[in-house]
């Protein structure tokens, strides 16, 4: 007698945002599209879906398949024609990259990419799997949106990590925080995101189409 599983089998990915040690690992359905993808990114690393992504198996002109929100009054996107991001599954993106590595550009002006890696679920893995996205592991807190980039993520910390509090004070106000707020580089709470991942697919967002955010 076959025995059927209950959940298809599901992808793990590493999402790790490009030069810096920020990370998260998840369990996603192989069959979520990627517009659906982009909201699980956006929950795991801790984003506020404050700008434009796109997915490519390559960066630039010599990407073969790019997923997102086509806006065609954008040249400085090179490579192919924009699909939208509702249009195109994530197993169908494994199946194009042949199981390799891909990217999620977030935000264009800041430059956030981070790269994407299939990685084998372990039977631990699979256990902790209940039909739903979930986090497995990661490392430090995403940076705030709107800092300037990786540079300007550098020159952030550096700052809030002096002595020089008119600095800092000044700094984290037109970052937008409040009197009091303290960011802490890094902090990670897999439980928080855990609880969010648990609902995101019952969210309004997460059956809308890349028309409806356009």
């Amino acid at each position: 007698m076959k025995i059927v599983p209950m959940y298809p089998d599901p992808y793990k990915l590493k999402i790790h945002l490009e030069h810096t040690d920020i990370y998260r690992i998840v369990l996603v359905p192989s069959f979520i599209n990627m517009l659906q993808l982009h909201l699980v990114c956006q929950e795991a690393m801790g984003w506020m879906m404050a700008h434009l992504f796109t997915f490519t198996d390559k960066k630039g002109s010599t990407a073969r398949i790019k997923a997102g929100l086509p806006i065609e009054d954008l040249p400085f996107l090179s490579g192919p024609k924009e699909i939208k991001a509702d249009k195109v599954k994530l197993n169908e993106f494994h199946e194009i990259t042949g199981g390799k590595s891909f990217w999620y550009w977030y935000d264009f002006g800041d430059d956030w990419w981070h790269k994407i890696s299939f990685q084998k679920p372990t039977k631990k893995d699979l256990e902790l799997y209940s039909g739903t996205p979930v986090c497995l592991d990661g490392k430090k807190a995403c940076p705030p949106e709107d800092i300037g980039g990786v540079d300007g993520y550098l020159h952030f910390l550096k700052i809030i990590n002096e002595n020089t509090q008119p600095d800092k004070d000044e700094l984290m106000d037109f970052y937008g925080f409040m009197e009091g707020d303290v960011f802490d580089p890094e902090f990670f709470e897999i439980d928080f995101i855990n609880e969010e991942l648990t609902e995101i697919m019952e969210w309004d967002e997460w059956n809308k189409t890349a028309d409806d955010f356009i």
